[in-house]
């Protein structure tokens, strides 16, 4: 199966296409033609084994798609292939070590997660890039809390709790606020980037509940707000052109 082009970055696209242009000749040439010299020439260019380089074309000749070039991914990604041993040693460090008042670096906890290994003979040790990525799986709450404080991860991590004036039952209050969304909305037919549309939201000050919203490519107005309000669970404004909006009376 293809992988998804979407997910794919912007970097691994870029060097799959590279590749491509560098084995393109090889792949149009006739195979009869083709020697091991000009493979591994190729292999040389690209860093890689001639074995790699024979995949690469008979598979891309097999379905002619880019994604023939992309790295690809390991089957168990995701999973430690660490040993209960070392993933308990990497823990306790992180624990001990890193998740402290005197805020050490990440170069501790390798050193004391290394020491460890060696005091129970361990032989197979984890790289330094595996314990970083673990640390840096920890939360950021986690991370303030156990360095720098509660109150720190609490004024920094958690809502501001009070009372508003009123707000005491649903639907007793509702505020609404616009924002920009990070999106470029583009012309159907030429594809030309328009502007972002703003988003207008109707929330229940009690509950959280967002009552309605509105998204719209005008600035916020009576207009769009009133749209917001008036939207109800599972619909929402679209775009609208000037000419279908209701026209204002001259006073």
């Amino acid at each position: 199966m293809p992988p998804d082009l979407v997910s794919v970055p912007e970097e691994e696209w870029q060097a799959a296409v590279e590749r491509f242009e560098i084995l393109k000749p090889l792949i149009t040439m006739d195979r009869a033609k083709r020697t091991l010299t000009d493979i591994k020439r190729a292999a040389r260019v690209l860093g890689r084994h001639p074995v790699t380089v024979y995949r690469w074309i008979e598979n891309y000749k097999r379905c002619e798609r880019l994604s023939v070039f992309l790295r690809k991914r390991r089957s168990d990604r995701g999973t430690s292939r660490l040993s209960s041993n070392v993933e308990k040693i990497i823990d306790t460090a992180i624990k001990s070590v890193y998740l402290t008042a005197e805020k050490p670096t990440m170069t501790a906890v390798t050193e004391e997660v290394y020491l460890q290994c060696f005091k129970n003979k361990i032989k197979k040790k984890p790289a330094p890039n595996t314990i970083r990525a673990r640390i840096l799986a920890l939360s950021d709450h986690l991370r303030v809390e156990k360095r720098e404080g509660k109150k720190r991860a609490a004024e920094k991590y958690e809502p501001i709790k009070g009372h508003f004036p009123g707000a005491d039952r649903p639907l007793a209050v509702a505020q609404i606020d616009h924002t920009p969304m990070d999106v470029i909305v583009v012309d159907e037919e030429h594809r030309q980037p328009i502007q972002r549309p703003l988003l207008t939201v109707v929330i229940d000050v009690y509950s959280r509940m967002v009552l309605g919203f509105a998204i719209y490519l005008e600035k916020p107005s009576a207009f769009t707000t009133g749209l917001a309000i008036g939207c109800r669970s599972g619909s929402c404004a679209s775009f609208p052109s000037r000419a279908t909006r209701p026209a204002r009376r001259r006073r």
